[in-house]
């Protein structure tokens, strides 16, 4: 699993990275060789990540949920 810091989530979050990264975060979790899950690898809930999946377009809306609070799916 990856540090929770340093997590694809975590780093948006606190103004590291750029939500349009996200795809570069996916293709590093393809060439890892531990078992996590890619919702796990980018630091989202389980129902942050439902919501990222139906619609990816969520993304923003989850970051700007996240920041002020828990996430509450739509």
């Amino acid at each position: 699993m990856s540090d929770a810091a340093e997590d694809f989530v975590n780093l948006c979050l606190n103004g590291r990275e750029s939500i349009a990264a996200i795809d570069d975060y996916v293709d590093r979790w393809h060439e890892r060789e531990d078992t996590c899950s890619l919702a796990e690898f980018l630091g989202f809930t389980p129902e942050e990540y439902a919501c990222y999946v139906e619609d990816p377009e969520s993304l923003r809306e989850i970051l700007f949920s996240r920041s002020r609070g828990p996430f509450s799916p739509r």
